[in-house]
């Protein structure tokens, strides 16, 4: 699933620890966002802490409610990424792991149809 998307895209259990992550994504490891321990960060504190709350927001919602905004996250001298957070559901793995998040990176480029990378 993750390697489909034209962005970074990373798999969060019901916890928000990382269960995986696409070449995108770990592009964008330490260039916005860090890895610590199992759980995904900014490397801004400002927007680290909109980005935890997005990720509880996604977690703690139904599959049906409307998320807050994506987050702006900064980074030297390039454009920010933009992190927005997806609940998604997998079936068939267990009932703790049945409901997930996916938060995907992405820096606005200009121009139809180019592939966002970090």
């Amino acid at each position: 699933m993750l390697d489909s998307l034209w962005c970074g895209g990373f798999l969060l259990d019901v916890r928000g620890r990382v269960l995986s992550l696409n070449l995108i994504a770990f592009g964008c490891l330490c260039d916005g966002l860090v890895r610590g321990g199992e759980y995904l960060s900014a490397s801004d504190r400002d927007a680290d802490h909109r980005l935890q709350y997005l990720v509880g927001e996604a977690i703690k919602c139904s599959p049906n409610s409307k998320l807050p905004a994506a987050v702006a996250v900064p980074r030297r001298e390039r454009l920010p990424l933009m992190v927005r957070v997806v609940r998604v559901t997998l079936t068939g793995i267990g009932p703790r792991m049945g409901q997930t998040c996916c938060c995907s990176p992405s820096t606005p480029r200009s121009g139809p149809n180019r592939r966002a990378n970090c």
